[in-house]
């Protein structure tokens, strides 16, 4: 996901991106955080996004109180494929609602 000004975007057809994003855990379960560093948007909207996911990435599993920042501009998720297995239950995925993370942008 990209997170930008879809106002601007569709009045200018620019992509104006947060300087930074930002991501707070409250829970120690779910899906990790992906940052695609190599994965920054276009300006125009008219350019089209891509790139390849093989790139450079940083990834943040989720701990209660763990807060991490990143340039506003890169691709990012917590894709499910990328649950840990829970130890109880090998060769399942944990439930994808126990990640509970608090989102801020900063313009």
């Amino acid at each position: 996901m990209y997170d930008r000004d879809y106002g601007l975007e569709s009045e200018c057809g620019l992509h104006v991106y947060p300087y930074k994003g930002t991501v707070t855990y409250f829970s120690d379960l779910g899906a990790p955080t992906l940052i695609f560093v190599d994965g920054k948007g276009t300006e125009m909207a008219a350019e089209d996004i891509e790139g390849s996911l093989d790139s450079s990435y940083a990834m943040s599993f989720p701990q209660i109180g763990k807060h991490i920042s990143f340039d506003g501009r890169c691709l990012h998720g917590a894709p499910v494929d990328m649950l840990p297995e829970p130890t109880d239950t090998p060769g399942k995925k944990a439930k994808v609602a126990m990640r509970v993370t608090f989102l801020v942008n900063i313009w």
